[in-house]
């Protein structure tokens, strides 16, 4: 288990998030900008307030997963022996690291899981060690290496 690896395949799909979230405000920017000379239906204008919502909803998620993404590089060279912020912690068929919630991504064949600190789940499982036994949802796995 490499945790930079791990964290910088993270990060990248963050990256590749803040990206797409970026390119689609610009784009509801646009649609609710219009001029009203250069609009020849004026049903676009009825629009307007829709996208502007849409790109203030977006704005603020954007802002959301660029601090995720700082939470993240971090955590990068943090060493971690107990489940605390910045751990990655090997659950034998699955990685699990508490630091940001972001979507679930795959490396070393296993899935990698991703929690924040305000997740219900991380009172119960902070401060467990190598060998201590967890419970995530209805499976019970036993922490195998903690990075």
């Amino acid at each position: 288990m490499n945790k930079t690896n791990i964290l910088q395949q993270i990060i990248a799909e963050q990256d590749k998030t803040i990206n797409n979230l970026s390119s689609s405000i610009e784009k509801y920017k646009m649609a609710s900008d219009l001029d009203e000379n250069n609009t020849l239906d004026p049903e676009d204008f009825s629009h307007q307030g829709e996208a502007m919502d849409m790109k203030m909803r977006l704005e603020q998620l954007l802002v959301k997963e660029t601090r995720n993404k700082e939470i993240i590089e971090k955590c990068l060279n943090l060493d971690n022996k107990v489940v605390e912020l910045g751990a990655l912690v090997d659950l034998d068929i699955k990685y699990l690291f508490v630091g940001a919630s972001t979507h679930t991504l795959k490396a070393d064949d296993k899935e990698i899981y991703t929690i924040s600190e305000d997740a219900p789940i991380y009172h119960s499982i902070k401060g467990k060690k190598v060998g201590d036994k967890i419970e995530l949802g209805n499976l019970h796995f036993v922490i195998k290496d903690i990075k």
